[in-house]
């Protein structure tokens, strides 16, 4: 339970400021926050080493959740910053992989680690792969921007309709992973379908494959292939409610990492290329949330599964990411017409 707790902290502190970090990004300067954030992470082992309390767990998850919601902002704002307009698409998808091998590579890692070599090894690895993230960073150079009035700034990107309508489209269309991600393995098994692991081996394989492919896609491309990967993830909830054989979940993921793939950088790419370059961290730290936001609430959604069953359940969420598409495409024109 106390685990829980602390680890519900984190993935509070990094929602709440993300946004915040996004507009220190603007006011700071890319390069200047990343800084920050690497040095903030490199000092959070310390706590846990000195003294290993819950509440000093608590708040060093609090530095922690800055740390990452800060990295994950600066990081990809830099690298917008330093691509040209005509190949963002392709950047964005292939700078995200980063993110996906760290996420999908790091807890095998780090469990292997603690098992040789127990928390403190595990710890200090971890410690030395931010030192060597802030030592590649020093001979990185970038264009310099920063807001001029970073509050009105804030406010106003809060409700900008540039960041407000992919943020809904992001946030309807990942709570499908929510529910994926969190219930799969609960729903293989009611099925008896062991080694449900595979399914997400396949669906990582071919999310990158997915996002190799979206380096291709022209700008003029965005929107429709926002809805074509939109459609391939609810087609893959509907196709999930009938698996009863391992084969055919491997297939589903196949679908599904196609779709996912490419949606997320599909998405973030046209919110760096409808807002000022000056405005991107800012922008690119508000829209994110969504990311979180709709992945918390496909989990609580598939909770629904304990009354209802999971067929009903997987068919019933695809409601929200149908309605996210048709609000998308109503309102891409619109968008385009701002830009």
């Amino acid at each position: 339970m106390q685990i829980g707790f602390v680890m519900g902290i984190f993935s509070i502190s990094s929602l709440i400021l993300r946004p915040i970090s996004g507009s220190f990004t603007d006011r700071m300067g890319r390069k200047t926050l990343l800084y920050a954030s690497i040095i903030v992470f490199l000092c959070t082992p310390l706590f846990y080493i000195l003294t290993p309390s819950l509440l000093l767990a608590s708040l060093t998850q609090i530095f922690y959740g800055f740390s990452v919601g800060a990295f994950t902002v600066a990081s990809t704002t830099m690298a917008t910053d330093l691509t040209p307009d005509e190949k963002i698409t392709q950047y964005v998808g292939i700078f995200s992989l980063a993110f996906v091998a760290a996420k999908g590579f790091a807890p095998a890692i780090g469990n292997l680690l603690f098992i040789k070599y127990g928390f403190h090894g595990a710890l200090l690895f971890s410690w030395f792969a931010g030192l060597l993230s802030l030592l590649l960073l020093i001979p990185v150079k970038g264009p310099r921007f920063r807001s001029s009035n970073p509050n009105v700034h804030f406010s106003k990107m809060l409700f900008d309709f540039r960041v407000q309508m992919p943020m809904i489209t992001l946030f309807c269309g990942m709570v499908t992973f929510g529910i994926i991600s969190n219930w799969l393995s609960t729903f293989a098994t009611n099925r008896g379908i062991v080694n449900v692991s595979l399914f997400f081996f396949i669906n990582t394989a071919f999310m990158i494959i997915s996002r190799l492919f979206t380096a291709k896609i022209t700008i003029k491309g965005l929107p429709r292939l926002t809805v074509l990967t939109g459609v391939l993830m609810i087609v893959s909830i509907w196709l999930i409610a009938g698996v009863t054989q391992m084969w055919q979940l491997a297939l589903v993921g196949i679908v599904y990492g196609i779709g996912y793939g490419a949606y997320y950088p599909t998405l973030t790419s046209i919110v760096v290329l409808s807002v000022d370059k000056e405005e991107r961290g800012t922008a690119l730290g508000i829209y994110t949330t969504a990311f979180d936001l709709g992945v918390t609430a496909g989990s609580v959604l598939g909770g629904l599964s304990h009354y209802f069953g999971f067929v009903y359940v997987f068919w019933g969420i695809t409601i929200i990411p149908i309605l996210g598409l048709v609000y998308f495409w109503h309102q891409h024109r619109r968008l385009q017409a701002l830009v």
